[in-house]
């Protein structure tokens, strides 16, 4: 492909995409760290309120973007955050990995 050619599809993509909700409940992650968003106004849904027609969960955890994942113990906050949303979301399964490690 030719890069006018590349540069014309991408241009049409970005003019025609139209957003849809999903059919179903999403999660975003957020910072709470809110001297890292460059806007007065923060918006921990990052933008993603209206797109789940199931609703919508907005987790806040500590540290920023990158120490979320790689620093202690933002990290393991995570980890926790993220184990108690499937934990809710599939609760036989918890349950039967819990009586296994007991």
């Amino acid at each position: 492909m030719t890069w006018q050619l590349i540069e014309r599809l991408y241009a049409t993509s970005i003019r025609t995409y139209r957003l849809r909700p999903f059919d179903c409940r999403g999660v975003v992650v957020s910072g709470a760290r809110p001297e890292d968003c460059p806007s007065s106004n923060i918006d921990y849904a990052m933008g993603w309120t209206g797109l789940f027609t199931k609703g919508l969960d907005v987790i806040k955890v500590t540290g920023d973007h990158i120490s979320m994942m790689r620093e202690y113990p933002h990290d393991l906050n995570l980890a926790q955050e993220i184990s108690t949303l499937l934990n809710c979301a599939h609760p036989a399964t918890a349950q039967r990995a819990r009586a296994q490690t007991s």
